[in-house]
C-alpha cells in the first residue's frame, strides 16, 4: 500500500473538520467497531499508517472514531507525505471557497507550519503539497506573490495528476492579457455607477480569476455597489467582515449589512443572523434590529430561531421543577441567589445549586462555579477548582470553558505554565468557530514548535470528535 493511498484512507476526520468532505460520508468512514485506542502518542508512523488502512474499511464504533484523527499527525510527524500535505493544507487553509465568497480566514492561520509541512511533503514528491505551495505563492498567503514560483509548483502537481493544476498554470500564463480584456469591458460600465460590472469586478478578486486575488479591492467594489443599494453585494460584503478579508473582521457590520440584504431582495444571509443573534460579540442593539427584522419576516428561515425574550420566569414553578433535578432550572435558582445576593447564605445557596445542576451536565453552571473559584465568591479565592470547573465544560466544548482554561495553563494559574496544553484548548476553540482564538494561538505559537503544533492539533481534533460523538 503506497503513502499517499495509505493516508488518504486516514483524513477523513481531519477532512470534516477542514470542511473539505462531506460531513456525514467522513462519520461513516469513521464508524468503527473495536474500542481499542487508535494512532496514540506512542505509535510509530508505520504503525499509524497500517491503522489508517481500516479506516473506511472496517465498521468501528464512536468511542475509537473520537481518536481517529490523531492518525494524520502521527503519520505526518513519522514522515508520512500525504499525511503532512494534509496537515499543511490545514494551516494553509487555502484554496476553499464557497460560492466565490470565502469559507475560512484567507490568510494561512500558521504560515510557518504550513511551508514547513509542505514543503517536505513537496520534496517526497506530494502534487497534493506542491498544489497546495502554488495556491499560496500565487496569491501571496503568508509568502511575498510570485507567478514563476507558483507555475512552478503547479506544473509539478499537474505531472501529479492534481485535478485543479493545470487550469491554474494557464490562468497563470494568460492572466495579463485576460486582465486587460476583463478591464477594458467592465471598468467604465462600474465607474458609471452600474452595480453587476462591480459585482462581477469583485468576484474577480475574491477568486484570483483572471486577476490576481485581492480581498482589499474586492471589498472596496463591494462597498461601492452596497451604497448604491444592491442586496447582493451588501450580502458579500458582510462575508468579507465575518471573515476579516480585505476589512477588518467585524460581526456587528455584517449584522448591518446583513439586514441589509434581507430587507432588500437578497436572503442568503438570514440563516447567518441566527447565529449572529445568539453570537456574545455581537452588541444589544444589533439583536433587538434582528428581533425587529424577524417579526416584519413572516415566513423567512430565522424567524423561528429568533424569538422574543420570554417574560421573568414563575420562579415557583422553577423551584418546583428544580426540586425534581431538572438542570435547567436549577441553574436558573443558583443564578437568582447569586444575583441578589445579601448575605453569606445567599451565595451558599446559589453554590448548592449551581453544583446540583452542574452535576446533571450543566455546562452554564461549570463556568459559574469556575468564576466564583476563580473571584473567590462565597469561598476562598481557589485558582486550581475555577480550572478544574472551566475543563469541566471545556471537554464538553463550552467556548468560555476552553477559553477560560487555555488562559490559565498559559499564565500557570492554578497549574503550572503549559503553553502546549493553552495551545490545545484554543485550537479546540478554532474547531467550533470561536473567534477568540486566533489571537490567543498567535500569543502561543512562538513558544511552541512545529511538530508540539502538530501534536497539540491532532490532541484538539481528538477532543473535538470525543466531544461530537458523545
Amino acid at each position: 500500500m503506497t503513502d499517499r493511498v495509505a493516508i488518504s484512507l486516514c483524513v477523513a476526520g481531519a477532512l470534516m473538520i477542514m470542511g473539505v468532505a462531506n460531513s456525514a460520508s467522513a462519520l461513516t468512514a469513521l464508524s468503527f467497531h473495536t474500542e481499542k485506542p487508535l494512532c496514540g502518542s506512542d505509535m510509530s508512523a508505520k504503525d499509524a499508517v497500517i491503522m489508517t488502512d481500516r479506516i473506511l474499511h472496517t465498521p468501528m464504533s464512536k468511542a475509537s472514531q473520537a481518536q481517529a484523527s490523531n492518525c494524520v499527525v502521527m503519520a505526518a510527524i513519522g514522515g508520512a507525505a500525504s499525511a503532512q500535505a494534509m496537515l499543511g493544507a490545514h494551516y494553509a487553509q487555502s484554496g476553499y471557497f464557497r460560492a466565490n465568497m470565502p469559507s475560512s480566514p484567507l490568510m494561512p492561520q500558521d504560515v510557518e507550519a504550513a511551508l514547513y509541512w509542505l514543503r517536505s511533503a513537496a520534496v517526497a514528491g506530494n502534487a497534493e503539497a506542491e498544489y497546495q505551495l502554488g495556491r499560496l505563492y500565487e496569491y501571496g498567503l503568508g509568502v511575498d506573490q510570485d507567478d514563476a514560483i507558483a507555475a512552478q509548483y503547479y506544473e509539478k502537481a499537474k505531472k501529479g495528476h492534481v485535478y485543479d493544476a493545470g487550469r491554474a498554470v494557464l490562468r497563470i500564463q494568460s492572466r495579463g492579457k485576460a486582465t486587460a480584456r476583463f478591464m477594458a469591458a467592465w471598468q467604465d460600465k462600474a465607474n458609471a455607477g452600474d452595480t453587476s460590472a462591480m459585482l462581477k469586478i469583485a468576484s474577480a478578486y475574491i477568486s484570483g480569476d483572471p486577476v490576481i486575488q485581492s480581498f482589499t479591492e474586492a471589498a472596496a467594489w463591494l462597498q461601492k455597489a452596497a451604497d448604491a443599494g444592491d442586496s447582493t453585494a451588501q450580502s458579500r460584503l458582510a462575508r468579507l467582515y465575518l471573515d476579516g478579508a480585505g476589512v477588518a473582521k467585524d460581526k456587528n457590520q455584517a449584522v448591518d449589512l446583513f439586514l441589509k440584504a434581507s430587507l432588500g431582495s437578497d436572503h442568503t444571509g438570514d440563516l447567518w443572523l441566527i447565529g449572529l443573534y445568539k453570537d456574545p460579540d455581537v452588541k444589544s442593539d444589533r439583536k433587538a434590529a434582528i428581533v425587529k427584522r424577524a417579526a416584519m419576516a413572516g415566513g423567512q428561515p430565522f424567524t423561528d430561531a429568533v424569538t422574543v425574550p420570554d417574560e421573568k420566569p414563575d420562579m415557583a414553578e422553577v423551584e418546583r421543577l428544580a426540586q425534581k433535578e431538572d438542570k435547567d432550572a436549577e441553574y436558573t435558582m443558583g443564578i437568582m441567589y447569586l444575583g441578589v445576593f445579601k448575605d453569606p447564605e445567599d451565595l451558599q445557596k446559589a453554590q448548592t445549586w449551581l453544583q446540583r445542576a452542574a452535576s446533571h451536565g450543566s455546562t452554564d453552571a461549570e463556568i459559574n462555579l469556575g468564576d466564583m473559584a476563580y473571584t473567590g465568591k462565597g469561598s476562598a479565592q481557589d485558582y486550581t477548582a475555577a480550572l478544574s470547573w472551566y475543563e469541566k465544560a471545556g471537554i464538553k466544548g463550552d467556548g468560555m470553558g476552553l477559553y477560560n482554561a487555555a488562559i490559565m495553563y498559559r499564565d500557570g494559574l492554578g497549574v503550572a505554565s503549559d503553553p502546549i496544553k493553552a495551545y490545545t484548548y484554543g485550537q479546540r476553540m478554532q474547531l467550533r468557530g470561536d473567534g477568540r482564538a486566533q489571537t490567543l494561538l498567535q500569543g502561543l505559537r512562538p513558544k511552541i514548535n512545529v511538530i508540539d503544533r502538530a501534536r497539540s492539533f491532532g490532541e484538539a481534533c481528538r477532543m473535538y470528535f470525543a466531544w461530537f460523538a458523545a
